[in-house]
């Protein structure tokens, strides 16, 4: 027993070791590598440990003690028991100690069954159950937090390719186990492994849990009529599911397969923003608003602040639909310093309704991509938002909005600030970051992506115009001019490309929002940036100056 803990163990703590070693030493490439691959490798290692330790000592929960005692000390070590800068984040919900352990416990414990039934030709009952549920929370799990990180696959994968392909991984197990154990088991398993799926994910989505219940129902509804239809086929067709045992086995490694290669390798749609509610503005609710928009071209950088000027000046109020709303701001990048997949972003946005009210809004996110670092799976939090309404036309035509950090004296923190032409900048709100973020901005570009090609560069500074969804035609206009950086005194940006809701990533899959349809993005002078309605939506990656 005690090498089958120690050949899954050793591997995954070497590999974690390894990835800290290149982090603290600044071996970027070498870091990055294994950073993105660690995940895949932790997955690999406790399935190949669990069926050797199945092979090996051939009885079932003696082979699944070794593997969760070895699941269970990696995670201690990688979450609790290890130096500050390289702890793993616990999430948003304090639960992802659990949430991986779990994943990687339910792989090994469907390891460790195929192991003993390879060996022996069999398994007993309890085994060959609990086998089914932890099979299902393993290929179910990622589907699951996916939907509930808001982060939903990019079409046409959404939503209901991913729920068919969790449908095929599915049946063959609701079809195996009602042949054994009856009707009755071939249902309440999926759903069971579902509800436990739900239970010990919904945190991450604990603030924004309404916007993705219809998601999750529609994996909930294909996994149940999946369910049914192979307790249905398991009991009129008992014979000739017996003679193809073979063939539902291939299916479930077919459908086990695709899950984890489209969950694992494929770009998540992932969206971070807030919404203001219909026609007014508040409730703030965490959203996919609709962005065009542009950034600061040049090599990846640092400043102490950022700022722009936004103006609606020529912008007729009845072109904006009433239950909808125009905004211009900008967004900006801020690294943490330890753990890997977890970064910081601000926004500072002012808003302009039907009714004429503006309001501003700032906003403070943390966000993780699907590093092992932070879970496995992307996850975001609002760590803070700040809404005022300033009521009618109350700013007039030019409004210049800051973002800035504070240090020594002052107090560590980032404030947002406002001025109009003629009077002093005025405080809008401030924030005090977590302790682990590293005290600037993130400026410029940072080439590569995720695994495929869709993601081309991650731009920290971002600057454009949101709606709930396309205005759709004429009357409105958002001039922003002098996107500008502080280092010691304010300058306006020398570069700046255009820039599309499809593309307008902060951080790995991290965007400010969805494609604005018909909206054309034009610069009349170096250093200014004009957005209206176009029939045609202006491209991404168009020089602006």
């Amino acid at each position: 027993m005690l090498v089958a803990f120690a050949w899954t163990f050793a591997p995954i703590y070497v590999t974690e070791k390894l990835a800290d070693f290149f982090f603290t030493s600044d071996n970027t490439s070498s870091f990055y590598f294994m950073s993105g691959w660690r995940l895949i490798l932790f997955i690999a290692f406790a399935l190949a440990g669990s069926v050797g330790s199945g092979l090996m000592i051939k009885r079932a929960w003696e082979s699944v003690v070794t593997q969760w005692a070895a699941i269970t000390c990696c995670m201690v070590l990688f979450f609790y028991l290890c130096a500050p800068r390289v702890c793993f984040s616990a999430g948003p919900d304090g639960f992802e100690p659990l949430r991986l352990g779990v994943f990687l416990g339910s792989v090994s414990f469907s390891g460790a069954a195929l192991g003993v039934a390879a060996r022996h030709g069999q398994t007993s009952t309890s085994t060959s159950l609990l086998g089914g549920f932890f099979g299902m929370v393993a290929v179910g799990f990622y589907p699951v937090v996916f939907v509930f990180a808001g982060a939903k696959l990019l079409p046409p994968f959404h939503p209901w390719v991913s729920a068919v392909l969790l449908g095929v991984a599915i049946f063959p197990v609701a079809v195996a186990t009602a042949v054994t154990h009856g009707s009755r088991s071939g249902v309440l398993l999926p759903a069971v492994s579902l509800g436990f799926l739900f239970l010990i994910s919904f945190g991450i989505a604990v603030t924004y849990l309404q916007s993705v219940l219809a998601d999750f129902g529609i994996l909930a509804l294909v996994v149940i009529v999946t369910a049914v239809a192979g307790t249905a086929l398991a009991k009129e067709r008992r014979t000739l599911v017996l003679a193809h045992r073979t063939g539902l086995s291939t299916l479930l490694g077919v459908g086990v397969i695709l899950v984890l290669a489209m969950m694992l390798l494929t770009t998540p749609d992932a969206v971070n923003g807030v919404v203001p509610g219909v026609g007014t503005p508040t409730p703030l609710n965490q959203g996919t608003p609709i962005y065009s928009g542009a950034f600061m071209e040049g090599p990846a950088g640092h400043a102490e602040g950022a700022g722009i000027t936004v103006s609606f000046s020529g912008t007729n109020l009845s072109s904006i639909q009433p239950d909808n709303y125009l905004s211009g701001g900008m967004g900006i990048h801020a690294a943490g310093c330890c753990v890997d997949g977890i970064d910081y972003s601000y926004r500072y946005d002012l808003v302009l309704f039907h009714s004429g009210n503006e309001s501003m809004v700032a906003t403070a996110w943390e966000a993780c991509d699907d590093n092992a670092a932070c879970g496995g799976h992307p996850w975001k939090v609002l760590m803070y938002s700040f809404l005022m309404n300033l009521g009618e036309g109350s700013l007039g035509g030019n409004v210049t909005l800051r973002m800035s950090w504070l240090q020594g004296a002052q107090g560590a923190g980032v404030l947002w600030s406002y001025s109009v032409p003629g009077q002093m900048a005025r405080n809008f709100t401030r924030f005090a970051p977590p302790v682990a973020e590293n005290r600037d901005f993130n400026t410029g570009v940072l080439v590569g992506g995720t695994l495929n090609s869709v993601q081309k560069a991650s731009y920290f500074f971002q600057f454009g115009v949101m709606s709930r969804y396309a205005i759709g035609h004429g009357g409105w206009r958002v001039l922003l001019t002098c996107p500008s950086l502080e280092n010691g005194t304010w300058s306006c940006i020398k570069h700046a490309v255009t820039l599309s809701g499809s593309q307008s990533y902060w951080k790995i899959f991290w965007r400010w929002g969805e494609d604005y349809q018909d909206t054309s993005v034009t610069s009349t002078r170096p250093g200014g940036i004009q957005f209206g309605y176009s029939g045609e939506a202006t491209p991404s990656f168009q020089q602006l100056w």
